[in-house]
């Protein structure tokens, strides 16, 4: 197949349109994909579908057929995708579907859990910002300093004794006044594929090889809340984290809502999750919150 090939983590991604958050593949050349992403003929039907919705069809934790109105549709398995785009769909349109939905359903399928969320190495920690859209996760982790290693989606690891991140990207999607807050010239940085104005920040080939310990889950809100962080119980942990899986509904189509609540009560089991608000984030004293959080909660 004639096309690119990323590293997303350890696994060769092979795929027919450009995907620019992922880096290069940087292995052997003549390696068999892992994951493939294709361009062919995609039913309007999945067949023995168990979920029907409106844009998308799941069977099990097998497949999701998912329809992109004016963008795609898509047959999505652990290893393999294929793209019907639609007549006249730009390819940077495809490229953010690909990067987001499609993204997403990959882990899931792929026994991961996937938060709605950014994370940066700081030293030998890994902090987690999780939260709504709009909420500011990307100009918070930007604001802590350190190596990008996931935007938007967050995948953890829960297989192994710590509980990891996989690094998916090494770049923030910001939008540009976000980006000025950060201290660059917005106009001197790359778009984001399928946003009309984000744009990017960061280098994705500088991206770990290996996946990195979470010691921290800051849980981002929009609302006024208080200026300090505030430690969450494992009660009220395990609710804020299910409510930021990403696209849940996608999620919960393949895997079942006892696998989930499992995954996501082994997470805050293991890692301290805190919350915060804007405020804060206004106020330009998070980042320095955040870090003491880490040295006090993560000695």
């Amino acid at each position: 197949m004639t096309g690119h090939s990323y590293r997303l983590e350890s696994l060769k991604l092979d795929s027919i349109y450009p995907l620019a958050l992922f880096p290069a593949w940087d292995g052997d050349v003549a390696a068999p994909a892992d994951i493939t992403i294709s361009i062919g003929s995609v039913p309007a039907q999945l067949e023995g579908a168990t979920v029907r919705m409106r844009n998308f069809q799941a069977r099990g934790g097998e497949a999701l057929l998912l329809n992109s109105p004016r963008v795609l549709r898509a047959l999505i398995t652990s290893s393999l995708v294929v793209v019907e785009p639609a007549p006249q769909a730009e390819i940077a349109n495809i490229a953010g579907v690909l990067l987001g939905q499609i993204q997403t359903v990959l882990w899931y399928l792929r026994g991961f859990l996937p938060l709605h969320g950014s994370a940066v190495m700081i030293g030998d920690r890994t902090v987690a910002v999780i939260g709504a859209s709009g909420a500011g996760k990307s100009t918070l982790a930007g604001s802590l300093g350190g190596q990008v290693i996931a935007d938007d989606t967050c995948v953890i690891d829960l297989t192994k004794d710590r509980t990891m991140v996989l690094p998916t990207t090494g770049q923030l999607r910001l939008w540009p006044d976000s980006a000025q807050a950060l201290g660059y010239a917005p106009d001197s940085l790359p778009r984001a594929p399928g946003f009309k104005d984000k744009v990017l920040l960061g280098d994705r080939e500088m991206l770990p090889l290996v996946p990195a310990p979470l010691s921290l889950i800051v849980v981002l809100e929009g609302g006024e809340l208080a200026s300090a962080p505030i430690p969450l119980n494992f009660a009220q942990a395990a609710t804020a984290t299910m409510g930021h899986l990403q696209r849940l509904r996608l999620g919960a189509s393949l895997r079942s809502q006892h696998d989930l609540l499992t995954q996501t009560a082994r997470l805050c089991s293991r890692v301290p999750v805190i919350r915060t608000g804007r405020r804060a984030q206004r106020g330009g004293e998070l980042p320095s919150m955040i870090t003491e959080a880490l040295r006090t909660l993560c000695p």
